[in-house]
């Protein structure tokens, strides 16, 4: 099997539209989509679960193959225990995973199945949120861990 990252699946709460928005774009500038990495992201128009899909399938399926889970952590992340069962399973799958806070959320209130050694991002820091892009931009293949 490849080690080419075939989807970007965003994790999420919908309560933090807003912040999810920005990084879809931010991701989007990277021109991914046409490297056909599939970007998923239930809270953006264009980027959800199709019509008619079971979304828990759909999401499933997905995180199955060669995904890149990207976590927007956030007080509403945690208490939504639809982003805890996509934590756990990202955990349980061995997916690659970023890590990415919101600008009213602390590094140091991450917690769960994320390692807290591993660097994070900060939504509204553009220098480190530049660094996050460059692999993206060199082309995201054989970089699964």
């Amino acid at each position: 099997m490849s080690n080419t990252i075939d989807t970007i699946f965003i994790s999420h709460a919908h309560k933090d539209k807003e912040y999810v928005e920005e990084l879809v774009k931010i991701i989007k500038v990277t021109r991914i989509e046409e490297k056909d990495v599939k970007i998923i992201c239930t809270s953006v128009p264009g980027y959800g679960v199709p019509g008619d899909e079971n979304i828990y399938e759909f999401l499933s399926e997905k995180l199955r193959g060669n995904a890149w889970v990207i976590y927007l952590l956030s007080n509403n992340y945690y208490d939504s225990a639809a982003c805890l069962n996509e934590m756990g399973a990202t955990w349980v799958l061995k997916k690659r995973y970023s890590t990415f806070v919101t600008p009213n959320f602390k590094f140091e209130d991450i917690r769960g199945a994320i390692d807290i050694a591993k660097n994070a991002f900060k939504l509204d820091e553009r220098a480190r949120v530049n660094d996050f892009k460059k692999p993206i931009i060199r082309g995201i293949s054989n970089n699964c861990e």
